[in-house]
């Protein structure tokens, strides 16, 4: 497995391609994935992966710090 930073789940895909642009834009590899949520289709926007938590929270901080975006590190399969 790998471990990702996601900074947001939206309803609308154009605003989850926002803040992955944004991401991009400051030099953080980023995507959106698809899930369905309690039957809502959402749109999740993280950044990553990396290949072990030490990293997966360094990357975090430096989010935070860069563009104060708060996330959360998650599990990816």
């Amino acid at each position: 497995g790998a471990w990702a930073v996601q900074l947001g789940a939206f309803k609308p895909d154009t605003d989850a391609n926002k803040l992955r642009d944004r991401l991009r834009n400051n030099g953080f590899a980023s995507f959106v994935d698809k899930v369905d949520s309690n039957g809502a289709t959402l749109w999740r926007v993280r950044a990553g992966p990396e290949v072990d938590r030490g990293a997966a929270d360094k990357l975090r901080a430096n989010i935070h710090e860069r563009m104060k975006i708060e996330g959360i590190i998650v599990t990816m399969p």
